[in-house]
């Protein structure tokens, strides 16, 4: 079962990959992108890494999309078709890469997926982790957390200066 879920995330992330660059409408290849993120959460699951999938959803497919999808209405970017000869050889790459992945998988025989703790992978369930974070990692915790904030006011003055 487990390896069915691998083949149905595996597909759909490559698939709507692809699909991103290819589009023309930014705001579809966004959307894409979002299916993308999602199905690599649902790798993550697989592997055992909750957090990392909670991280994958709430950061990358919620904030940072919003981001994206502001940035594209401001923008407006022009639409550009992406089928000249650029295109068609990042189509024959993509294959190749798909074919290769698809090769190498059955030349390991990939029956099951490994769990993060046999991969010695101590800190990803989210009480470990916040242990580790709140104790070891505090100083660069709180380092990060003053440079976000920096950051924000710096797009506060920013935006400011531009009415």
């Amino acid at each position: 079962m487990q390896v069915l879920f691998f083949w149905i995330f595996s597909v759909l992330g490559i698939g709507c990959a692809a699909m991103m660059v290819i589009k023309k409408n930014p705001i579809h290849s966004a959307l894409f992108l979002v299916v993308t993120i999602l199905s690599l959460a649902g790798l993550y699951l697989l592997l055992g890494a909750e957090f990392l999938a909670a991280i994958q959803v709430i950061v990358y497919a919620g904030a940072i999309m919003v981001l994206f999808l502001f940035v594209i209405m401001v923008v407006r970017p022009k639409e550009e078709s992406l089928w000249g000869g650029a295109g068609w050889i990042g189509v024959v790459g993509l294959m190749l890469v798909v074919i290769i992945f698809m090769w190498f998988v059955k030349a390991i025989g990939l029956t099951s997926l490994p769990k993060a703790s046999k991969l010695g992978l101590k800190a990803l369930n989210t009480a470990s982790l916040g242990k580790q974070l709140f104790s070891h990692y505090i100083v660069p915790f709180e380092a990060i957390s003053i440079l976000l904030l920096v950051a924000l006011i710096g797009v506060v003055v920013l935006g400011r200066r531009g009415k």
